[in-house]
């Protein structure tokens, strides 16, 4: 294409002009006149560059099968103010005229883990897969069974990165949708939980007691490491249990309220 574009027949009188790239307004010029009987000679709109460095930055968003995934959400940080969605063939476009150099591409699926990746302008299109996870039944034993702390009303299961694993996992974002890493609830009269949607890796595993007192509102006490889980890449369901030291007994079973 020349980059030469014209209007004809138009009427005498004055006009705003409007430029889209990519199917956004990218430049505007107010008031340009066409005479009767002439041409439009306005000289802002002479040699108007737009999108000397453009880039369409496309991405394809797959499922574990490999099959492309409609409806994903797809932004480009530090862009957050916008998402485009993926169509029909998994893919999601935005047209930038002045790239940064590096941006992060984050994508979203109800059901699945969010993925967040650095990527370099000069690599698009890019392919990113989401992972669903997987749903860890986990049981704690503890020789004597687990401490009852005065006032105890539950606790709160935590997953954090292991040492040493941090690295492989800081490309995604796990659990919940604000980001949090994956919780969940575990009854003050039973020994298992199921913590949903976990990513593959090595993960520390903290409880935390949960206490009720006369105002109604949880107060959290201490939490306190009690061991280490494993998940394996591709397994959507598992069990495991982890085996809760005497030292992390006694912590959890001296925790009390702040007061």
């Amino acid at each position: 294409m020349s980059g030469i574009f014209e209007a004809r027949r138009l009427r005498p009188g004055l006009y705003d002009v409007k430029v889209l790239y990519g199917g956004e307004a990218v430049a505007a010029v107010e008031g340009v006149e066409v005479p009767a009987g002439g041409c439009a000679e306005d000289p802002r709109l002479q040699g108007l560059v737009i999108g000397r460095h453009a880039v369409t930055a496309t991405v394809l968003v797959i499922d574990g099968q490999g099959a492309p995934m409609a409806g994903a959400l797809v932004s480009f940080e530090p862009d957050v103010d916008r998402t485009e969605k993926t169509g029909p063939d998994g893919r999601a476009r935005r047209v930038f005229l002045e790239p940064p150099e590096r941006m992060r591409v984050r994508v979203s699926m109800r059901g699945f883990l969010t993925a967040a990746v650095d990527v370099d302008v000069d690599d698009f299109p890019v392919t990113i897969r989401l992972d669903a996870g997987a749903d860890v039944h986990v049981r704690f034993a503890a020789p004597d069974g687990w401490p009852r702390p005065a006032g105890l009303a539950d606790w709160l299961v935590m997953l954090s990165p292991a040492p040493g694993r941090a690295a492989a996992l800081r490309d995604h974002t796990y659990g919940q949708a604000d980001g949090r890493y994956p919780q969940q609830v575990l009854s003050a009269t039973h020994d298992a939980c199921t913590l949903r949607h976990v990513a593959p890796g090595a993960w520390n595993v903290a409880v935390a007691p949960r206490f009720a007192p006369p105002s109604g509102h949880l107060v959290y006490g201490r939490s306190v490491s009690v061991g280490r889980l494993d998940v394996a890449e591709g397994v959507r369901e598992s069990h495991a249990t982890v085996s809760v030291g005497a030292d992390a007994l006694k912590a959890l079973a001296e925790g009390a309220p702040p007061r």
